[in-house]
């Protein structure tokens, strides 16, 4: 069983000769982490399947509190209520998971530098949700403003966007100053599930004869993405950013002669003939 979670992939298995169930966490399919020691089965559990819940809902379960509200046509349907200490103490152990898997990436060794550094990032989660909880329904309707003749909307978009990357700034400026360059590019990497090196990766084994130039250039595109993303409210729209400059990829490549709609194809038949079945990483 194996289905996504934040910025990693979770795999579940039955380990038959010790007669339990555990689990790996993964990014990229390449390396895995034991995290059977972190999951929970209920007694007596056999083979099936997982569905998943936000971690508001998982706490409203555990205690029992969830609430049945009619709908707005008068039907029952069940809808967990949470308080907003509740709300908080989920928001809370959501990121500080996402913090301690950043963290352990990062080769740390302790002391005050390694808690300025979890608070640093801390601090920038609770941001961002923040600053899209303020901004994101406005500038949806700004969006829809800015189609009609005569608006002024871009001038306001451009102002509200400007404050994110304002912020955007101060957290990489406060990162710098906590660690080298290279642990800033790993902090980037996880809070963008390591969306560059898996692209660029896919890219260098689907286009056939890529140029040192043309990868140097798919690597700045990237990185660009990463940029953006990392100040994404959602793992959704991290993922259309990065498909966004795909899209650019994909352009300059055509550009420069490469048939790329020809190289997904020919990728995708090599990994059926392998029996392999997997959807290309670029689409």
């Amino acid at each position: 069983m194996c289905f996504e979670s934040g910025e990693d992939w979770i795999i579940y298995y039955d380990a038959y000769r010790a007669k339990i169930y555990g689990a790996a966490r993964t990014c990229d399919f390449k390396s895995f982490t034991d995290i059977t020691k972190d999951v929970v089965f209920p007694p007596e559990h056999k083979h099936g399947t997982a569905i998943e819940i936000k971690e508001t809902e998982l706490a409203a379960l555990l205690k029992g509190d969830g609430e049945r509200k009619p709908t707005a046509k008068g039907k029952s349907k069940s809808k967990l209520v949470l308080s907003p200490q509740e709300e908080e103490a989920a928001y809370t152990r959501s990121i500080e998971g996402r913090t301690a898997d950043i963290l352990a990436v990062l080769d740390l060794k302790g002391g005050s530098k390694t808690n300025e550094i979890h608070d640093a990032i801390i601090s920038r989660y609770r941001g961002l949700k923040a600053w899209h909880d303020a901004n994101d329904a406005r500038l949806k309707q700004l969006s829809k403003e800015a189609q009609e003749p005569g608006s002024q909307a871009d001038g306001e978009i451009k102002t509200i966007q400007a404050s994110l990357k304002k912020q955007h700034d101060q957290f990489i400026e406060k990162l710098s100053a906590l660690m080298t360059d290279a642990q800033v590019e790993k902090v980037k990497d996880k809070m963008t599930y390591n969306k560059v090196k898996v692209t660029y990766d896919a890219y260098e084994e689907i286009v056939p004869g890529l140029t040192v130039e043309e990868k140097s250039q798919i690597l700045e595109f990237l990185k660009t993405a990463r940029e953006e993303a990392i100040d994404g409210g959602s793992a959704d729209e991290k993922s259309a950013i990065f498909k966004k400059y795909k899209g650019k990829i994909n352009n300059y490549l055509s550009q420069r002669g490469h048939d790329v709609g020809k190289a997904y194809k020919d990728w995708g038949q090599k990994q059926k003939a392998k029996g392999a079945g997997q959807a290309s990483p670029l689409q």
